[in-house]
């Protein structure tokens, strides 16, 4: 199987061309754009194995100059290695109650008794709709 046939190019091409070729069929012929159809799932596999060896310079060469070049099969597996899961976890931490409390202390515009500074915007506003209700509404007990 000839690398540069696979991905419909020249001998010749840029490394640009290349990941532009790759870019194009693996849109096209990726397994989740295709469910259930082996057949562009194999092709899927031969173009992204052709763009691992023409998209590193020196397995290109090599590959160029006739020498057998290891043409991955699978597509790489793609997983969680190398993570260390075995930290402990601090529970009993700081709650919401905490972690609002502590911003309500820290926040200098506050209002005592509300817990943030949206809300004592929120509570002057209800007070100026109440007010201008109240005015609208005219004098009472006249």
């Amino acid at each position: 199987m000839d690398l540069y046939e696979v991905l419909g190019l020249r001998r010749g091409a840029t490394t640009a061309e290349v990941r532009r070729a790759y870019q194009k069929l693996a849109r096209m012929l990726h397994p989740d754009l295709n469910p259930g159809d082996p057949q562009s799932a194999e092709r899927f596999r031969e173009v992204s194995s052709a763009f691992a060896v023409l998209s590193d310079p020196q397995r290109r060469a090599a590959y160029d100059r006739g020498e057998s070049v290891a043409v991955s099969a699978d597509i790489p597996e793609v997983g969680f290695h190398g993570f260390d899961f075995s930290a402990e976890v601090r529970l009993g931490g700081a709650g919401f109650q905490e972690i609002s409390a502590r911003a309500a202390a820290r926040c200098g515009a506050c209002v005592a008794g509300w817990s943030s500074p949206g809300a004592a915007a929120t509570a002057r506003a209800r007070a100026r709709s109440a007010a201008v209700r109240a005015a609208a509404a005219g004098p009472r007990g006249a």
